[in-house]
């Protein structure tokens, strides 16, 4: 919605910018210490509900994994004494608690 309000050059007037900072406060960690203080009446907008349990696409899985993925190796030393360290690989996606369905 921000994109398309760029896109569409509202962001260059006041009302445009207040639309693009309620966007904002809906998402991730809303916003940041300052904004409300510089937009004191900002509502946020409703975030649309997906209500659903199917991965549309190979290609949605790779941008939702280089958007809220990451990859971590991990040594922790070994509590036998055949090898020295261990080595754990491991890949997460995280979501906000909100996002869950």
């Amino acid at each position: 919605m921000a994109a398309e309000l760029m896109l569409a050059k509202a962001h260059q007037t006041l009302e445009g910018l207040h639309k693009i900072v309620a966007i904002k406060a809906t998402i991730n960690t809303g916003l940041s210490k300052t904004l409300p203080k510089a937009f004191p009446n900002i509502i946020e907008v409703s975030r649309p509900l997906i209500d659903t349990s199917v991965i549309p696409s190979g290609e949605w899985v790779a941008g939702f994994t280089t958007g809220d993925g990451s990859f971590d190796i991990q040594m922790p030393k070994s509590k036998s004494n055949k090898v020295e360290f261990l080595v754990q690989v491991r890949f997460r996606l995280t979501q906000h608690i909100r996002d869950k369905k």
